[in-house]
């Protein structure tokens, strides 16, 4: 099942927790692949009142839903090793 979009600012948010690690994946106009760090996870509740969890990204006048920003494919976690090379 699909879930619409849904934007934290139409929302409570209830909770948020770090994203450490965690990039949105969005399709580029090329058909690329492009990644975006996620800023946080956040917990909040549908217009059906049944929670969800989403990653906020940073978007123009402020934070958004990766879902807000369209061609959004999915989350992709990359290990911290990945990024900053061995230790």
């Amino acid at each position: 099942m699909n879930n619409p979009p849904v934007s934290p600012r139409q929302r409570l948010i209830r909770q948020i927790i770090p994203a450490e690690g965690w990039y949105a994946c969005y399709r580029e106009e090329d058909d690329t692949l492009g990644y975006e760090p996620l800023i946080c996870w956040a917990l909040f509740d549908d217009e059906h009142g049944r929670s969800r969890v989403a990653g906020l990204v940073a978007g123009l006048g402020g934070v958004v839903s990766c879902e807000e920003k369209g061609q959004f494919i999915g989350y992709e976690h990359v290990p911290r090793q990945d990024i900053m090379g061995p230790p």
